[in-house]
């Protein structure tokens, strides 16, 4: 491949990056990430998922799972982080 060819794979991440897609998309990534890592039972419990500026934020009903989250905030951050790869790092977990 020259250097003016891309592949469709770093087409398709140039032009997230041109038209400022990246943050709606890992917004969207982390709310599905959420389902699939903490499970029904807490997703039932959970009524917002923000993602700003590296910043996770779940708002939940429940007074105990809130407590709970809580003190699991460092693990569910390096669980998403895993799971989101390296187009975007959540730096920081909050739970309401």
């Amino acid at each position: 491949m020259s250097q003016r060819e891309l592949t469709l794979g770093e087409a398709l991440k140039q032009m997230v990056k041109e038209l400022g897609w990246h943050h709606k998309i890992a917004q969207s990534k982390a709310r599905t990430l959420w389902v699939d890592l903490m499970g029904a039972s807490v997703n039932k419990h959970t009524r917002k998922i923000t993602l700003r500026d590296r910043v996770l934020t779940i708002q939940v009903d429940s007074a105990p799972l809130r407590n709970e989250l809580q003190y699991l905030r460092s693990h569910i951050m390096e669980r998403m982080n895993e799971a989101m790869g390296d187009d975007y790092t959540i730096v920081e977990v909050v739970i309401r």
